[in-house]
């Protein structure tokens, strides 16, 4: 999702889709069916989060998510 949705968002627009468990921006029910966003430890993340997540992981990084009732996710 880009910056125009994550305003759309914060200003009181509409949206469709789940929200992503990172930056909270919706993730289209498509995104999810096409495997562009991802459900990793039952929490959904967005198309940007994956790249991000994938590129953090190349350089090291390692996804932490609490799969209890937290909705906290770390990048360590």
């Amino acid at each position: 999702m880009g910056i125009g949705d994550w305003l759309n968002r914060l200003f009181g627009g509409s949206h469709k889709g789940v929200p992503c468990a990172l930056c909270r921006c919706p993730i289209p029910d498509s995104d999810l069916k096409k495997g562009i966003a991802l459900v990793i430890a039952r929490k959904e993340f967005c198309r940007g989060c994956v790249e991000e997540i994938t590129r953090r992981r190349a350089q090291g990084w390692t996804l932490s998510a609490d799969v209890g009732s937290s909705s906290t996710v770390h990048l360590l």
